[in-house]
């Protein structure tokens, strides 16, 4: 165990408190409670609940990245051998390792290449002197990346490759496995467009883009936005704004196989393309798979209720995907009704046609947002989020919170069942807005932090208003 001064110790006993019947220093080696009980809560499906007993996460490693400024770390990508992308919006500048990248203006877009070990490798901060964020990231076969996000103004890519907005633009680039820009592509047009979700085929010849816009050609309100890229020079192949007189957007995009399944939600009415889907009162969740190349979907699901269903992320395999949002009321995702408490994250399961296979509610006293989700190395699901209140369930085992906004993780088995739930907490806020799988199986986090960030026996500690992390769990 490592040596920590008595302040540490004594900063961990403000964190935890007593009552939980540990030390100030055990209290700072377990972080978060985590409360075990029998059976499953809130699913459909198949998958087991708790045996008993306490868990303590242990941390493969834990690192920290940013100054005074604020970085918010937005999306994960992790590779098949568990190295990882991270993107999101930097202020001032950031440093880990060899990796380093500073802000050319209010904030930019940034990248940060870990390798295995959470070892910074590389980084860079695309965008212009005004503000640009970065909002997804899927790996390329080469080793590189595609990033995309928004930007306005003129961006210097490298390379002599520029990218020029008239408006607030979405921004798409590629980089290759040194972080050197190959191509960068602007979409947009009249009014403001900003790309949420990015994908790369399984032969990695078209890349599929979903956002929204605003104003322009947008048909009222937000709409959502489609484009597909060809993947070797960024070229526009075709695009499509859908939508119709409320705010639509679309959030999030994965390859299944051929086809790019879209996800986000609507309120009102839409017709994307195989006849008028209708919202059941606030914003609901819509599923759609396009064949590649194409525009029109093979199919379209739409699911909700009177309340609010919003999705957040979504990942796929050649044999399904998972989606992952935030629900009011009660949804039937195709196994049966959930019921949210107050607003309850959720998980589903689709095989590759978009049946049902199984889904999970996690819940709490307090709002729960499921923010991303991702695929284990050899089958299974992450996930990760933030919750308010004092606490977060997820079949039948139970985080307690240690401040009033507090992130988590998760591990589920290929048949929803949970093998890992890990409260990423301390003084501050903290959420996880990107998952992955590492190596050996470990569950891989990142996202941003203010003030401490306590997860196993690892402790961070934040230098500005907010910092980014990344985070390794063992298995």
């Amino acid at each position: 165990m490592r040596t920590r001064d008595l302040a540490t110790v004594a900063f961990a006993a403000s964190l935890f408190g007593t009552g939980c019947g540990y030390t100030c220093e055990e209290a700072l080696n377990c972080g978060p409670l985590v409360l075990e009980g029998g059976g499953g809560v809130g699913g459909q499906g198949s998958g087991g609940g708790g045996t008993g007993g306490m868990t303590v996460a242990s941390t493969r490693w834990a690192v920290r990245y940013g100054d005074m400024a604020t970085q918010h770390p937005l999306a994960m990508a992790a590779t098949a051998t568990g190295a990882s992308f991270v993107v999101g919006e930097l202020g001032g500048a950031l440093s880990l390792d060899t990796a380093a990248a500073v802000s050319a203006g209010a904030e930019d877009g940034f990248v940060l290449r870990l390798d295995e070990a959470g070892k910074g490798v590389w980084a860079r901060a695309i965008g212009t002197a005004n503000g640009d964020t970065l909002t997804a990231v899927t790996p390329a076969q080469d080793g590189g990346a595609i990033v995309a996000g928004r930007f306005l103004g003129t961006a210097q890519l490298g390379a002599g490759i520029t990218a020029t907005s008239d408006a607030q633009d979405a921004l798409v680039v590629r980089l290759d496995a040194t972080g050197a820009t190959l191509w960068a592509t602007a979409l947009g047009g009249a009014g403001d467009q900003e790309a949420r979700a990015v994908a790369l085929s399984a032969d990695g010849s078209a890349v599929g883009v979903v956002g929204v816009s605003t104003g322009g050609a947008s048909m009222g309100g937000t709409d959502i936005y489609l484009a597909w890229l060809d993947a070797g020079t960024g070229a526009l192949l075709n695009d499509r704004f859908v939508g119709g007189l409320e705010d639509d957007a679309g959030t999030a995009a994965a390859f299944v196989g051929g086809t790019l399944v879209v996800a986000g939600h609507f309120r009102a009415a839409v017709d994307f393309g195989t006849g008028s889907q209708v919202a059941g009162g606030s914003d609901d969740v819509f599923v759609m798979g396009i064949p590649s190349s194409s525009l029109t979907p093979s199919w379209v699901k739409r699911f909700g209720d009177g309340e609010s269903q919003v999705a957040n992320a979504l990942a796929g395999s050649p044999s399904g995907f998972v989606l992952g949002g935030t629900m009011g009321g009660t949804v039937d995702f195709g196994g049966g009704s959930l019921t949210a408490i107050a607003d309850d994250g959720f998980v589903v399961a689709f095989d590759a046609a978009g049946a049902h296979r199984w889904s999970r509610r996690v819940t709490g006293p307090g709002r729960v947002e499921v923010l991303a989700v991702g695929l284990g190395g050899s089958g299974g699901v992450r996930l990760g989020g933030r919750y308010e209140g004092a606490s977060v369930e997820l079949d039948g085992r139970t985080l307690l919170a240690s401040n009033a906004a507090d992130g988590f993780a998760a591990a589920l088995d290929d048949d929803g069942g949970l093998q890992l739930l890990v409260a990423l907490g301390g003084s501050g806020t903290q959420e996880a807005t990107g998952v992955g799988a590492g190596q050996n199986g470990s569950l891989l986090a990142a996202g941003p932090f203010a003030d401490t960030l306590v997860v196993g026996e690892s402790m961070l500690i934040a230098e500005g208003g907010l910092d980014g992390y990344a985070v390794a769990i063992e298995p």
